[in-house]
């Protein structure tokens, strides 16, 4: 800009209250991207079970046997650490969408100061929106 001051921010659509549901989906989608090769990696850098060498191309019993452990093992932890990841998504992104909300309206307010030589209350109009949760939110709309 002109007067020195950061460009504005480009606008998003925010959801108007980040919920519990929001956290399940996350920690879902997060589980079901935890599979195959990246799971299989993740459960041997732990190093809890060495892999059992045996004939190229052919699957050892011992092979099989800790592929089951290894299933129970992983599909376990995921069950336990689902709800933590779940409460820990609605947090921070709680945070980080207060700030991102704040900043945004900061914004249209130096946009309506750069129009009007002051903010003005005729700057925004409420309007109705369907957020995310399905919800209707008065948001402000700049005009």
């Amino acid at each position: 800009m002109q007067d020195g001051r950061e460009p504005l921010p480009p606008s998003l659509k925010i959801t108007r209250r980040v919920t519990h549901a929001h956290g399940e989906r996350f920690a879902q989608k997060w589980r079901e991207m935890q599979t195959g090769e990246l799971r299989t990696e993740a459960f041997a850098k732990a190093g809890v079970i060495a892999w059992p060498e045996g004939p190229n191309g052919e699957l050892t019993p011992a092979q099989e046997r800790l592929q089951r452990i290894e299933d129970e093992i992983v599909d376990r932890t995921f069950d336990a650490a689902m709800s933590a990841v779940s409460e820990a998504f609605v947090k921070v992104a709680r945070d980080v969408l207060a700030r991102e909300r704040r900043l945004q309206m900061r914004a249209r307010n130096r946009l309506c100061s750069a129009m009007f030589g002051a903010v003005r209350p005729t700057c925004y109009r409420p309007r109705l929106k369907l957020d995310h949760d399905r919800k209707f939110a008065a948001v402000p709309t700049l005009l």
